[in-house]
């Protein structure tokens, strides 16, 4: 069976798809800005519903409907975390000779990904701009991921960080679904692999029915914690497809015209959403939520025919930025709170929004580069046995724990087998090229989406 081990496109989505948040939230903070000497309470009410009338930036409600549409990218971050998270599971499910990811190094590399940065730039956002009154109680919930749960005015100097809230929730829970999974599948039958899903499903109507619930008035629906769980089954989905049919999806003489117009498809459904469902509620999110859904099925499909990613995915700037994704999305909203008024003398938003644009891409990508190099990277390496913790260069193993996802492969780490670019081994003579999906996974990101 042919399997995918690297996801060609995986770093450029993360680069693009980081910039495009930067963007979207610039004309969010450009807004924001503009309203803040009007009427409070209808600023609150703007700032709850995420109403705040982007067709205002260019008087053109397309111009608005388009930068709005870049929230795609986030739930995008979710879907391409459960494809590359959940994948090892799936594969161990449905191949004998393949082992699933132990429960230990899961957590320690989750962990080590995670925790450091994040806590990191918390720290880094008390020293900015305080605690503004917040109490400690909720100030820890922000370093334990669970700010989505409180109203602290804290919360607000740190808003991206409601993503890292909804990752956290997917990490606990996809071991344990996916142990569900696995042990329903083992039981055997004719429709083993369809009761299989049955876990997820029951965590998709979970999440449906409390998407609503348990959130405080400053938190909008869409940033629901046990609603964001929805945005990662279309991974999941993509994920099971791309093991068991990859191979017969790869061969369907139609799969090219369908990659393509999966990702136009999820583009349009984003642009469209603002006049199909209301800013910051439950449908709003399941919208997008189909839209990432699609673009990224496109990409693993495009991939499974065995083509090339297209070619302004393979530029090197958008997967230098792709790396360092995570810690710039992280910090770009430090970088908008220092920048917010970059621009306020414009005589109109839209312009006041290209100047803070101009200023905050290079300004996030700065900031994040260096905590790229300085926590990132260190921490990641650290959790995954590898050195060095600093630098560029070849990454080898130390002792047993080798790297079992996000380290893209070097020759120094395969030993004698040299790589082709796409990193595997060179194809036997006559033999089709094997296309291969490389787990590295961790953003929107950002991240979360993560972002």
């Amino acid at each position: 069976m042919r399997r995918m081990r690297y996801l060609e496109a995986g770093d450029a989505i993360r680069g693009w798809g980081v910039l495009l948040v930067v963007i979207g939230h610039s004309g969010t903070t450009a807004l924001l800005y503009s309203l803040l000497n009007g009427d409070p309470a209808e600023l609150l009410r703007r700032q709850q519903t995420q109403d705040l009338g982007f067709e205002r930036l260019f008087d053109s409600r397309q111009a608005g409907a388009a930068i709005l549409a870049t929230q795609l990218v986030v739930f995008l971050f979710f879907a391409l975390s459960a494809y590359l998270l959940a994948r090892p599971y799936i594969a161990a499910m449905f191949d004998e000779d393949r082992q699933a990811p132990k429960l230990r190094t899961y957590a320690r590399h989750r962990l080590g990904r995670v925790v450091p940065l994040f806590w990191t730039v918390v720290l880094i956002t008390i020293a900015l701009f305080g605690i503004d009154g917040s109490r400690s109680i909720d100030i820890a919930a922000v370093f334990l991921f669970s700010q989505t749960w409180t109203a602290a005015p804290f919360n607000q100097n740190i808003l991206q960080a409601w993503t890292m809230n909804v990752e956290m929730a997917f990490y606990i829970a996809l071991p344990v679904i996916a142990a569900a999974s696995a042990w329903i599948y083992l039981r055997g039958g004719r429709f083993a692999g369809w009761y299989a899903l049955l876990p997820m499903t029951a965590l998709a109507v979970f999440a449906w029915i409390f998407a609503n619930t348990w959130l405080p008035a400053t938190t909008v629906p869409s940033q629901s914690v046990i609603g964001g769980l929805l945005t990662f089954i279309p991974g999941i989905l993509i994920a099971v497809a791309d093991v068991r049919w990859g191979d017969r999806l790869g061969r369907w003489r139609p799969a090219p015209l369908v990659a393509i117009g999966l990702v136009v498809f999820g583009v349009l459904l984003a642009f469209k959403q603002s006049s199909l469902a209301e800013g910051g509620s439950v449908g709003e999110r399941n919208i997008i939520t189909i839209a990432a859904g699609a673009m990224l099925a496109g990409f693993v499909l495009w991939q499974l025919t065995g083509r090339k990613t297209w070619p302004f995915m393979m530029w090197r700037f958008p997967r230098w930025v792709g790396e360092r994704s995570f810690s710039i999305y992280l910090m770009h909203g430090i970088a908008l709170f220092q920048l917010q008024s970059v621009g306020s003398d414009q005589d109109t938003v839209g312009k006041q929004f290209l100047v803070l644009v101009l200023a905050a891409i290079p300004v996030s990508i700065f900031y994040g580069a260096i905590l790229y190099a300085l926590v990132e990277q260190p921490s990641t390496r650290l959790a995954r046995g590898e050195r060095p913790l600093f630098g560029g260069g070849p990454v080898r193993r130390i002792g047993s724990r080798a790297p079992t996802v996000g380290t893209t492969p070097t020759p120094a780490m395969a030993g004698a087998v040299p790589l082709t670019p796409t990193g595997s081994a060179p194809p036997a003579p006559g033999a089709p090229p094997a296309p291969e999906v490389h787990d590295t996974s961790g953003t929107p990101t950002p991240a979360g989406t993560d972002r």
